[in-house]
């Protein structure tokens, strides 16, 4: 997710005819643990 991020960089998209930056508070959190296998203990 956080590569991708790069790929955010126009504030308007077309498809929805909406502005996903305008309308959301968005920060990007950093790094996060993951655990495909259990959830409750792979997020804080």
């Amino acid at each position: 997710i956080r590569q991708a991020s790069r790929h955010l960089r126009t504030q308007y998209h077309p498809a929805y005819d909406t502005e996903p930056f305008a309308e959301q508070q968005v920060a990007d959190a950093g790094d996060i643990s993951c655990n495909p296998y259990n959830n409750k203990y792979g997020t804080y």
